[in-house]
Formats: C-alpha cells, sequence, structure tokens
C-alpha cells in the first residue's frame, strides 16, 4: 500500500499536535523546576550543572513519588472485603521495610531519570539562550521546552519505541 503525501503530513501534524500537548504539561513542570533550579543555585552556591542535576532530580523524585504511591494511597480508600487473620497479617516492620525499600529505590530511579534527562536539558537550555531576548521569558521558556520536547519525542517513539516499557518497569517493578 502506498502512502500519500497528504497521509505523512496528516501523520506528522498528529505526531506534533501530540508533543505540543505533552509539552504544556512540561512546560508546567519545568516552570516549577526553574523556581527549585534558582532557590538551589542561591541558597547552596553551586554552579550551573551541579544545580540542574539536583533541581531536576528533587523534581522528578517528587514525582514519582506521587505517581508511585497515588495508586496506593487510592488504594488504600476502598472498603476492604474482609480481614486477615492475624497469623497472615504483616507486622509493622515489614511495612515500614517495605516503604523504606520503596523509597530507596525510588531514590535510584530518580537518579537515573535525572541523567537520562539531562541532555534534554542541554537542549532546552541551548534553544532558550538562542532565542531572542526581548521576547518574553515564558514564551522562550515554551520554546525551548517544546524543542526538548519534540526531540525526546523523536527519539523515543522512533528510535527507541521499547524505552516507554522499560521505564514502566523501572518505576513499578524493578
Amino acid at each position: 500500500m502506498a502512502f500519500s503525501l497528504i497521509d505523512v503530513l496528516w501523520a506528522v501534524f498528529g505526531f506534533v499536535k501530540g508533543i505540543f500537548l505533552i509539552s504544556l504539561v512540561v512546560f508546567v513542570l519545568s516552570l516549577a523546576g526553574l523556581k527549585i533550579f534558582s532557590y538551589v543555585q542561591k541558597r547552596f552556591s553551586l554552579s550551573w550543572f551541579r544545580a540542574v542535576l539536583l533541581s531536576s532530580f528533587l523534581e522528578v523524585f517528587v514525582l514519582l513519588l506521587v505517581v508511585y504511591f497515588l495508586p496506593a494511597y487510592l488504594g488504600f480508600q476502598e472498603q476492604t472485603y474482609g480481614e486477615l487473620l492475624p497469623e497472615l497479617q504483616p507486622t509493622i516492620f515489614e511495612i515500614v521495610g517495605g516503604y523504606l525499600f520503596t523509597l530507596v529505590r525510588l531514590l535510584l530511579v530518580s537518579l537515573l531519570f535525572c541523567f537520562l534527562l539531562l541532555p534534554l536539558v542541554f537542549v532546552s537550555s541551548y534553544v532558550f539562550e538562542k532565542l531572542n531576548p526581548k521576547w518574553p521569558h515564558y514564551l522562550r521558556v515554551f520554546i525551548a521546552v517544546f524543542a526538548s520536547t519534540l526531540i525526546g519525542g523523536i527519539v523515543v517513539l522512533l528510535l527507541f519505541p521499547w524505552t516507554i516499557s522499560g521505564l514502566l518497569y523501572l518505576i513499578f517493578f524493578a
């Protein structure tokens, strides 16, 4: 089956539309990340690279905590259909140990995600610096975020499509 030019253009338009919607969410997260970055850089007098690493690590860690523990929290809100026998109930040490292990695992996954996001941070900072400084700050940030999200979407969806399932595995099961 041969593809016509209109089919290809429609597919590219759909891809860019999806990237635009994703970049709106990333834009809001990056505004929070910029606040964290400026606070970390001023408070601890770190270099740009270290401040970027620390701020992106903190933002990714908080996001992963929400993504991981929100389903568990919503599951605790459900009404139980019975109680476990006292012999089968976990002790408080087992429960706390499980949560501590999960926190340590999420710290390591956040560190890995932080290094995976670092090239996209470099792209967005390059685009931000190359844009006209007379433009509004939020417009330059959005264009930089859109460019890095577009490059990230191209890399993830077209070059390495298995990374989505791999990242989900790292978050929930690794």
